[in-house]
């Protein structure tokens, strides 16, 4: 299932729900309620993006969450649209006749993405996996093979999705992504692996042990949206190849 998440600050504070969902690249929103103010956190890719509190933004809000000690929040994942946006779903679609699927892929890449792009016509479909931005795999008719990245650029008179990869949430708030058999496609071939009991940062609801959980945990620090922006090396490499081909293609008709 996608992340939507309701728990509680005492049980799950907001510096250790930020260092889950930064370890499992998160993209969506945190909405908290606490001491009579309500506050957002946008992240993407686990980073925090924008912060906003009791009328502060930005590090002077992130303090003030960090130091709450009652209070609710709301994890929920979401998907950024092609104005790079948060949307209000997991997904978008839409036709190749408005939009190219290079495009897509610029745009999975530019917003660091954990996502399935998949590319349907009426005989045949597509798939490119992304991980954090970078290509994890590329599919054509269920044949894995990253050049056949060159027959889903020439499918013509198809339609597009962009779907996020689905996560599990744990009892205590920490996003866990499902767990796969090796050799499955499409979205849930994209999987990381759960929190061990060892890697769990310690959460106490006693007050004093409270705190002091919060000190041992590294500060969650603001992220510049141009660092979600990774290397694209095998992308360019990618692309190159198809427009070689399907120029070639082109030009034998």
């Amino acid at each position: 299932m996608h992340v939507s998440k309701v728990g509680k600050i005492a049980e799950t504070p907001i510096t250790a729900l930020l260092e889950s969902c930064n370890k499992f690249l998160v993209t969506g929103t945190v909405h908290v309620q606490a001491q009579g103010f309500e506050g957002q956190l946008k992240l993407r890719a686990g980073a925090v993006e924008e912060v906003t509190f009791a009328g502060l933004s930005d590090r002077q809000a992130m303090a003030k969450l960090r130091a709450l000690m009652t209070g609710t929040y709301q994890l929920t994942q979401r998907l950024p649209d092609l104005s790079r946006e948060l949307s209000s779903s997991v997904s978008f679609v839409g036709s190749l006749s408005d939009v190219s699927v290079i495009d897509l892929m610029r745009h999975c890449e530019a917003n660091a993405l954990t996502c399935v792009i998949e590319i349907t016509s009426k005989a045949n479909q597509g798939e490119i996996r992304y991980r954090v931005g970078e290509i994890q795999g590329v599919s054509y008719n269920g044949d894995q093979d990253d050049e056949r990245i060159g027959d889903i650029l020439a499918m013509e008179g198809a339609r597009f999705a962009v779907r996020s990869v689905p996560l599990d949430v744990s009892v205590e708030g920490w996003p866990i992504a499902r767990r796969v058999a090796r050799g499955s496609s499409g979205i849930e071939a994209l999987y990381q692996k759960d929190v061990s009991a060892e890697q769990a940062l310690p959460v106490q609801k006693d007050a004093q042990n409270h705190k002091a959980a919060l000190r041992s945990i590294p500060k969650f620090e603001l992220v510049e949206p141009s660092a979600f922006v990774l290397g694209s090396a095998r992308l360019c490499a990618l692309l190159a190849w198809a427009a070689a081909g399907y120029f070639t293609y082109l030009a034998t008709m």
